[in-house]
């Protein structure tokens, strides 16, 4: 019973009956709280805590997610999901050559950006200067960065 999704479920949110029922489809749904209480308070008073398990599986099978999670995802589904980056960069190996090629230049970018980011958050002016920043980012050695990476994350794939 140990990791039993509703079991898991029961132990997260609380038992069944009290702030969780099985609607027609056989997953559980969260009971609307009553008396002017808070969800987050039901849920301290019934939920016992302790080893559980609940995967992204479990809210398409077994339990639904409580409404103010469902509505978060909703809005990440709508306004965030289209712009992200289709995959994350890798955690890539780098030779301790490539290391030490790239540690001073990127010490100097990040000097350089955080400098221009609290500039232009305090006083504006980013539009004046972007051209200037991205040619002061380019001879300090950002290309040189990019290619040391896109060279890692090329060898990264070649071993996958």
């Amino acid at each position: 019973m140990l990791f039993d999704p509703a079991m898991s479920a029961q132990a997260n949110w609380g038992p069944v009956g009290v702030s969780q029922e099985l609607n027609d489809q056989g997953m559980l749904e969260q009971i609307p709280v009553t008396g002017g209480g808070t969800e987050q308070e039901r849920r301290v008073k019934v939920a016992p805590g302790g080893p559980k398990i609940i995967t992204a599986e479990d809210f398409e099978t077994v339990v639904l997610p409580e409404p103010r999670a469902a509505e978060r995802q909703a809005q990440i589904s709508e306004f965030y999901a289209p712009h992200r980056a289709n995959e994350k960069y890798p955690p890539v190996m780098l030779s301790v050559e490539e290391l030490n090629r790239i540690s001073t230049i990127e010490a100097d970018v990040k000097t350089l950006v955080d400098e221009k980011v609290s500039t232009w958050i305090v006083k504006g002016g980013i539009e004046d200067e972007w051209d200037g920043y991205v040619a002061q980012l380019e001879s300090i050695g950002l290309p040189e960065i990019v290619e040391v990476y896109q060279t890692a994350y090329d060898r990264f794939l070649e071993n996958a």
